[in-house]
């Protein structure tokens, strides 16, 4: 069955997504509408849209984050660093990206989705950050990461 992009936001638009039962049911035909929904005008939908790509973890849908790291919007960059949790993968640049964020909530996130995908190959990203970060939370939080990362 083909998936519509308005099944896909009518799934989005609900209060409470249930982001592992979205990815069961769209799967990766839901990917094309998940780009699109990442390049509207609507921050929320777009940040959400970049959360169920991460979720389905199929096709193109670390491209797909990847798009939304890159977006103007910092709720959708944070969405997109939570993603990156599960994407299996992704480029170690989209990460770089995110942890060299202007938004403190952007490298929070970022930082602790290198520690949940173990992701070890960042770890002099991490070590930089506990050393330079002007905020004292992601310095101790990049600090406690590298250390779990070995």
């Amino acid at each position: 069955m083909a998936v519509t992009q308005e099944q896909v936001k009518q799934l989005l638009t609900a209060e409470e997504v249930d982001y592992p039962a979205a990815a069961l049911m769209l799967g990766a035909d839901a990917l094309p509408h998940l780009r699109a929904l990442i390049a509207s005008d609507d921050p929320m939908l777009a940040s959400k849209a970049a959360y169920l790509a991460g979720t389905i973890d199929a096709g193109d849908s670390a491209d797909i984050v990847a798009t939304a790291a890159a977006s103007d919007e910092v709720v959708v960059r944070i969405a997109a660093a939570n993603a990156l949790e599960n994407v299996t993968g992704a480029d170690a640049s989209v990460f770089e990206g995110l942890l060299d964020d202007l938004d403190a909530g952007v490298r929070r996130a970022a930082v602790k989705a290198v520690g949940v995908a173990g992701r070890a190959d960042l770890r002099i990203n991490l070590e930089r950050l506990a050393d330079e970060d002007t905020a004292p939370m992601i310095r101790d939080l990049a600090k406690a990461t590298a250390d779990q990362l070995g």
